[in-house]
């Protein structure tokens, strides 16, 4: 190009390039029909796929458990509840606690009773099965320890957790997922009454980061067109190649200002603390089976389950929910989370 017509011709090439830039944000935050290669698409992938993964593994286990020999004695390797000395056997149970946001929670209900922001979820039944309580629908969060002890007798010589104790989640707002914490977990050995047994606890929580997340992605995107442009307009003093630097200069610049604003933003109006709670489960040898709901975050809702039959509910509505926003961060919480201010925390 002519030099009386290079400026002209840098600036229609950046403006096009910005278009460029935006529109892909946009779309990777977005997604697009039944691509999987966004940020979207990722959450998509994940709950397309997650019925074969759990379909493999109950097949995996199907199996192993029809390779297992047979306990000596021809007793079959379930519970059994009364035992002869010398017997050989398994014991095995679960305790599950299942978090839910009850409709009529401000949580619920959304933001000033309108339905704009609203999450709930439906009341558990009062019996549930292994794939509900290990699913990623139906709740906010799932505490779902399953255990074991071999016994010889009265005496305990092993057990543990089974590997799909832990913490299961359902996508947030926008299909995000929440920020899982750390899953404590703890075994001790006990003799009760002359039988030994085993007691199992396990801590589970995670926290929704939905709106610093999408307050983040729309305070990038405005950022990056804002800084790329006032970028542009401070370097063409310098001439076209000034005008190119300044734009991508401030573009980088408008991204990292606009990320901070917007879950700066979010955060100051929708930040909530850790979902959490803590379940115990206590195996004896002769079969007796035991759980206890030791302790949770006063929000949302929980019902608990021993062996998938319920035991408990907690109902949490506005005044639970007020002073869990208010007392759920720092000591208020297992893990010592403190409340984020700009982006989307730990």
């Amino acid at each position: 190009a002519a030099p009386k017509t290079a400026a002209v011709d840098v600036k229609s090439l950046v403006g096009s390039a910005r278009t460029k830039l935006v529109a892909e944000n946009f779309k990777w935050y977005k997604g697009a029909g039944a691509s999987h290669d966004s940020y979207a698409g990722e959450i998509r992938a994940y709950t397309d796929g997650r019925p074969l993964y759990k379909a493999l593994a109950d097949a995996v286990e199907a199996r192993g458990k029809s390779l297992a020999p047979a306990p000596r004695g021809g007793q079959p390797a379930v519970v059994a509840r009364q035992v002869g000395s010398g017997d050989h056997h398994t014991v095995d149970g679960s305790a599950a606690s299942i978090s839910w946001i009850d409709p009529a929670s401000p949580a619920g209900s959304g933001l000033a009773g309108t339905g704009l922001f609203a999450l709930s979820d439906p009341q558990p039944p009062g019996t549930i099965t292994e794939a509900f309580a290990t699913g990623s629908s139906g709740f906010r969060f799932s505490n779902y320890l399953r255990a074991y002890i071999t016994v010889n007798g009265k005496k305990v010589t092993g057990g543990g957790f089974q590997p799909w104790s832990g913490l299961y989640r359902a996508p947030s707002e926008f299909g995000i997922e929440s920020q899982p914490y750390p899953t404590k977990q703890t075994s001790q050995p006990f003799t009760e009454d002359g039988v030994g047994g085993m007691e199992f606890t396990q801590l589970t929580g995670a926290r929704t980061v939905s709106p610093a997340v999408a307050g983040g992605a729309v305070g990038r995107t405005v950022g990056h067109v804002a800084g790329g442009g006032v970028g542009a307009a401070i370097g063409s003093f310098f001439g076209p190649l000034g005008t190119a630097i300044g734009y991508f200069a401030g573009e980088y610049l408008g991204d990292k200002a606009g990320y901070a604003a917007g879950t700066g933003v979010a955060n100051a109006a929708f930040n909530f603390p850790p979902i959490w709670t803590e379940v115990n489960l206590r195996l004896r040898g002769d079969g007796q089976r035991h759980c206890k709901l030791k302790r949770h975050s006063l929000f949302p809702s929980d019902s608990f389950y021993c062996n998938l039959n319920q035991l408990s509910e907690y109902d949490a509505l506005a005044s639970e929910q007020s002073a869990w926003q208010a007392s759920g961060w720092d000591a208020g919480n297992p893990w010592g989370i403190s409340r984020p201010t700009l982006g989307v925390g730990k």
